[in-house]
């Protein structure tokens, strides 16, 4: 693995060639970008340091309560995260009200085992969704 700083983010990166699969792996802090084929610089694959994002919840897979992680630039009119089911209701909606990193623990009480799918919306705009697992 080779460390590579990006100037104009100032986070740390880690890069991981895989030759025989066409492939490169980019690890920053919690999160994972792979890109297939031909390499990109980090830039191009790299979210805005003013843009939101949303982290992979940590425990993965959980079974009492796991801890969704957000980044939140500016205050928005609105921004929330929305747990849904597979089959696409909706079970849990958090209200995003401060700026900066945050964390909001979702507890898996009234909630069975399988997989559901969180996503943050801000001014109504999805912007990433990801998978969590509850296994009991």
């Amino acid at each position: 693995n080779t460390p590579v700083l990006n100037k104009n983010y100032s986070r740390l990166w880690f890069r991981a060639d895989y030759p025989l699969q066409q492939a490169t792996a980019y690890l920053l802090l919690d999160d994972i970008c792979v890109h297939s084929g031909i390499t990109t610089a980090i830039s191009d694959i790299m979210p805005a340091a003013d843009a939101p994002q949303l982290f992979q919840n940590t425990s993965n897979p959980f079974s009492d309560q796991t801890f969704i992680s957000y980044y939140l630039p500016s205050l928005s009119q609105q921004a929330f995260i929305q747990v849904h089911d597979v089959t696409g209701k909706l079970i849990r909606s958090f209200t995003i009200a401060g700026v900066g990193k945050g964390t909001i623990t979702l507890n898996a009480e009234n909630m069975q085992s399988g997989i559901y799918l969180y996503s943050m919306i801000v001014n109504g705009q999805k912007i990433d969704t990801k998978r969590l697992v509850i296994a009991r």
